[in-house]
């Protein structure tokens, strides 16, 4: 009876502590908050998705560049008898004699060598807004492309929650297998040393040891479930810890929860996924402008500066300077195409980002009275947990005094464990309701978490 009274108590304390701050199982301890800053300092997929910003922000320096002037240099060598390209590169070099406009010499020149060193210039003065255009593309789809990487960022911080309360609750879960073995194994053992003198059936010992059996292998799943998630939860941390010997502490998560009203109201703000929709749209204006531009005239300012000469010198300099202007008078109504699927692109982005926004609010709806339901019933989980112990304890009473059956008894051990291990999940589920609706309103980050 000693024995069965602090099986009970310990296990109502076992309860208990998932509520307090810490239970430690060896000296180094993990908290949830390492696992969140480790997953975002060695995730492999948001390190990828990090390179993935930076091209686009490398985007915008290109398309910026196209505003900007170009300054180019060049050489060329070359070794021609073609008597146009010859008697071109002697008025280049400077070198043309009264000898040189004899026919014959005309007609048949000899093999003649130039080298040219080349500086050139071209700047766009006006291209009709098509590099702004450009730019403004370029830089709304950076700035979405970082708004998703955000917004990946809180999803693997909800799924290192996950994997970090299944991990704990795998533990505490077994924690409460053992302690059931135990209880098991001693009760298979009274059941014996009863039957040895006449006071139990055999079958009752049957039944028993079934209940052994039954407890060993919820044991043995227990400890399977704790390698898996233990090791779900290091490979999403990225670092590939053994977290056999490492202690969990217990999780939290302090931010507070406002009104469904607040939540709904922010959402729109708060929803990284949702801004990047927007950007995209701006990115999709900009393309519209973009293609505009086409009806448009372009010039450009051009200027050149050539050195020719027999030998590798830099001599004889000629100088260009020049304007040019284009502008695309029929193209079979290429352009005009572009710019209607331009512009159904924009109206098909407004409506998606309408649908977005009503499957954000619905989302929230629904991660709200999922929370509101799971704080409901680990208020009723634990109660019940109360209630069975207490029913245990009682029957426990009455088999000692032959009132009460060994399969009772057993049925009512096995109700305890139960309410015990559902206690714990709901527990787990409370905080995990909780991160999934901060995910939800767009709250969710890594200071919450501890």
């Amino acid at each position: 009876m000693f024995f069965l009274s602090n099986i009970l108590k310990n296990r109502y304390i076992l309860i208990l502590s998932l509520l307090s701050p810490t239970l430690a199982y060896s000296n180094e301890t993990l908290s949830l908050q390492d696992s969140v800053h480790q997953m975002l300092q060695h995730n492999l997929q948001l390190k990828s998705a990090a390179e993935r910003v930076e091209s686009m922000r490398s985007q915008v320096d290109v398309t910026k560049a196209y505003a900007m002037p170009n300054i180019n240099i060049s050489t060329a060598w070359r070794y021609t008898n073609d008597p146009l390209e010859v008697f071109g590169n002697k008025l280049s070099q400077q070198s043309v004699r009264t000898t040189d406009f004899i026919p014959n010499t005309l007609n048949h020149p000899s093999f003649q060598q130039n080298y040219q060193t080349r500086l050139g210039l071209s700047f766009p003065l006006f291209t009709g807004g098509a590099l702004q255009a450009a730019t403004s593309q370029a830089e709304a789809q950076a700035e979405s492309s970082a708004l998703m990487f955000a917004f990946q960022k809180q999803q693997r911080i909800y799924q290192t929650i996950a994997m970090y309360l299944q991990a704990r609750q795998a533990r505490d879960q077994q924690v409460v297998q053992e302690k059931s073995v135990q209880v098991a194994t001693k009760r298979w053992k009274d059941v014996q040393a009863l039957q040895i003198k006449g006071m139990s059936l055999m079958s009752d010992v049957m039944h028993a040891h079934v209940y052994v059996l039954q407890r060993q292998q919820m044991l043995a799943q227990a400890n399977n479930d704790g390698y898996n998630t233990q090791e779900r939860l290091s490979l999403i941390m990225g670092n590939h810890q053994n977290l056999q010997t490492v202690s969990l502490a217990s999780p939290r998560i302090h931010a507070p929860i406002k009104s469904l009203d607040q939540l709904l109201q922010k959402a729109p703000d708060m929803r990284l996924d949702f801004k990047a929709m927007q950007q995209q749209m701006s990115m999709a204006e900009a393309r519209q402008y973009e293609l505009k531009s086409t009806d448009l005239p372009k010039v450009n300012l051009v200027a050149a500066q050539t050195w020719n000469s027999a030998n590798p010198n830099i001599q004889h300099g000629n100088s260009t300077v020049g304007i040019t202007v284009s502008m695309n008078l029929w193209d079979g109504g290429a352009d005009h195409a572009q710019q209607r699927g331009a512009a159904r692109k924009t109206s098909q982005l407004a409506w998606q980002i309408h649908d977005k926004k009503q499957h954000i609010q619905q989302e929230i709806k629904q991660a709200y009275r999922a929370f509101t339901l799971a704080q409901q019933h680990i208020q009723r989980q634990q109660e019940a947990a109360k209630q069975t112990q207490e029913a245990l304890r009682i029957q426990s009473l009455r088999y000692q005094q032959g009132l009460e059956t060994t399969s009772n008894l057993l049925r009512a051990q096995l109700a305890s464990d139960q309410a015990e291990v559902s206690t714990i999940q709901a527990t787990y589920d409370v905080i995990l309701a909780k991160a999934a609706l901060l995910l939800a309103a767009g709250l969710l980050n890594e200071g919450v978490v501890q």
